[in-house]
């Protein structure tokens, strides 16, 4: 991942900085959570640096929106989106982030560990089939790649399920991971960003 010291600007149109541009934009881009309020929108990460980053937006955000900026499982860092065009926009962080944080981010926006993606908070009414059994559970987190249950009845260890949530398609996994009443699911095959955001975006 590049780390860039200067805040994020628009993309220039003129032909002469096209390359520069170019260049200073062709990243592997991660995937971050951006959060307004009570919603919470996924974001591709394209740069970052320690006093902001340049994203794609899949949710709008309005010039001057404050959001929390978050990668991984760090704490949001508090910004502002400073400026917004065809999907692509600049944070402003409220307060420039220290050496050590900025490493610390940078390196999990490079992560390619499951466990690393991102995840959305939500409370949504799902259903779970599993051996024969159809449980009613709560879904109390999403990513890409699994989600975080709750479930009044017990669903064990290892299981193959079935996920069903309104908007999302039939999600395939099992279970990762339990914890009294809640459970963690890896999906059998990674949900695209795309396909969340347009349900919770």
């Amino acid at each position: 991942m590049q780390v860039l010291s200067p805040l994020p600007s628009p993309p220039r149109k003129q032909a002469g900085h096209d390359r520069r541009v170019s260049s200073r934009q062709k990243l592997v881009m991660r995937v971050g959570i951006l959060t307004l309020g009570q919603q919470s929108t996924f974001c591709l990460i394209r740069n970052i640096s320690a006093s902001g980053a340049l994203v794609r937006l899949f949710g709008r955000l309005a010039p001057g929106s404050a959001v929390g900026f978050r990668v991984g499982d760090e704490d949001a860092i508090g910004g502002r989106i400073i400026w917004a065009e065809n999907s692509l926009a600049g944070v402003e962080f409220d307060q420039e982030i220290c050496p050590a944080i900025l490493l610390r981010v940078a390196q999990k926006v490079e992560m390619t560990r499951r466990r690393g993606a991102p995840r959305l908070a939500v409370e949504l009414a799902a259903v779970v089939r599993t051996g024969g059994r159809v449980h009613r559970v709560t879904m109390c987190d999403l990513s890409m790649q699994g989600a975080r249950l709750k479930a009044k009845e017990p669903i064990h260890f290892g299981e193959a399920l079935y996920l069903h949530v309104g908007g999302l398609p039939c999600l395939k996994g099992f279970v990762r991971w339990k914890s009294d009443q809640e459970f963690g699911v890896v999906f059998e095959n990674p949900l695209p960003m795309q396909v969340i955001a347009s349900v919770f975006g």
